[in-house]
């Protein structure tokens, strides 16, 4: 179990034992007494809270747990917590230059979920606490202290990065991972609630993986990039590993120096793959340093590798589910329906609010009433619009004029059948003939002629 580097270095003292001794027998008038001493419910390298909780179930478990959790708050509220703790390492990040998750990934083992989300730190928090209805959303929490749960989520984001960190399973065994959303009703996987957030924040959403990434769009486009190696890799294609490279890669490996070498050369082709993804996530704006959440057996906080707290631009915490209360598994409950929305967006469901519960005696205090649920479907199902009615086939009225609607008054257009042909006049050939001129007009025309010559 993680725990913080405080807690983790006090040794399990003789009170210390004999405190989770009780918790685990459930013997109340033994606990109190130890309590009652000044033995710290915070002691130990397992929080006393955690284990009460997880004997909830036993004799008197409910009475020891509130036993206990009452100690732990009032410990906790002595003390100065709070929600984000940066811690020096020899990679320390610049956000306004450094991109990628080389180091997540490396510190992550087998398994990697982190959530980043293209919208602010509290649009995303609002909207991952009305998926899974929260029964407590904390905003700005990195410098107060906040009260641990069963299951959480932090929603971080750094300066000069335009992604907000959902992370759900990010470290090696760590009790508050988020292996699946069971309080989303359409669906448990983190696939779903990607989905679900993309179209609550309008933006895209990148699940990252440790052998590879899907960016989600809300307009529903899907990219995947998958980076692992094949099982049945063969390095027989590449140039051997050297003998510093082997002891470097697998200096813990045991078996036959064959075997060790192609052990060496298929973990170097992991890294040579996980700097292409690197690369990749660069190049899309992203930055994800290593981190753990720890607690300090009441309170529960963030911890970042290699990161300064002054490049922490905002922290706030989603919990989905509280120490001492039952699991919400809202997978079989129906869905009410909503206007669906277009362009392949998963629809968005909005039943009433829930009324806001008081908690059991003892259990910490609601921040807010929790808020609606909306409904994460388990796959993103192609919405489409309902088919638009044919309207009736009308037939176009004629145009009348080109400029002007036609007059009420105006006759009716003629028919618009073919005019008869009217009858061309015969034509003539050529010019009349000339008529021959009689002798007496002709010898009277010269004469005429010679007189006006002479005069």
């Amino acid at each position: 179990m993680s725990q913080s580097p405080h807690a983790s270095s006090i040794p399990d003292t003789g009170d210390a034992l004999a405190l989770r001794a009780a918790i685990e027998g459930g013997d109340v008038d033994a606990l109190t007494a130890l309590l009652g001493r000044g033995v710290s419910p915070l002691a130990g390298r397992e929080s006393p809270l955690r284990v009460a909780h997880r004997h909830l179930d036993a004799p008197r478990g409910r009475e020891v747990f509130d036993a206990v959790r009452r100690a732990a708050r009032a410990a906790s509220e002595a003390a100065s917590g709070v929600g984000l703790l940066a811690h020096a390492t020899e990679r320390r990040y610049d956000p306004t230059r450094d991109r990628g998750a080389r180091e997540l990934c490396a510190s992550a083992g087998q398994r990697l979920d982190v959530l980043l989300v293209e919208a602010p730190v509290n649009a995303t928090a609002r909207a991952l606490a009305t998926l899974v209805q929260s029964p407590r959303r904390e905003a700005d929490v990195a410098s107060r202290p906040v009260v641990d749960a069963q299951r959480l989520a932090f929603v971080y984001r750094l300066h000069s990065i335009g992604w907000t960190v959902v992370p759900c399973v990010f470290s090696a065994a760590s009790p508050w991972a988020l292996d699946a959303i069971p309080e989303a009703a359409s669906g448990a996987s983190l696939a779903s609630l990607a989905w679900a957030l993309a179209g609550a924040t309008e933006g895209r959403v990148i699940h990252l993986e440790r052998g590879g990434y899907t960016v989600l769009s809300h307009r529903g486009g899907i990219q995947k990039r998958t980076f692992e190696v094949d099982p049945h890799w063969s390095s027989q294609f590449e140039a051997p590993p050297t003998a510093e490279e082997v002891a470097a890669l697998v200096p813990d490996y045991a078996g036959d120096p064959a075997g060790r070498l192609e052990a060496a050369a298929y973990r170097r082709e992991e890294l040579r793959r996980i700097e292409e993804m690197h690369a990749e996530l660069g190049q899309l704006g992203v930055l994800v340093p290593a981190m753990d959440v720890a607690t300090d057996g009441y309170g529960v906080r963030l911890e970042l590798r290699g990161v300064d707290a002054a490049h922490v631009e905002r922290v706030d915490v989603v919990v989905l589910q509280e120490l001492g209360e039952p699991a919400v598994d809202r997978a079989g409950a129906a869905t009410p329906s909503a206007p669906a929305r277009v362009g392949g967006v998963p629809p968005m469901v909005q039943p009433p609010p829930a009324p806001a519960s008081a908690g059991p005696p003892g259990a910490p205090p609601l921040v807010q009433p929790p808020p609606a649920r909306v409904t994460a479907p388990a796959e993103p199902p192609l919405v489409s619009e309902p088919p638009l009615a044919e309207p009736p086939l009308v037939a176009e009225p004629p145009l009348v004029s080109a400029n002007e609607p036609p007059l009420v008054s105006e006759p009716p257009l003629a028919s618009a059948a073919e005019p008869a042909p009217v009858a061309e006049p015969p034509r003539v050939s050529g010019p009349p003939p000339l008529v021959a001129e009689p002798p007496r007009a002709r010898r009277a025309r010269r004469r005429r002629w010679s007189r006006s010559r002479r005069a």
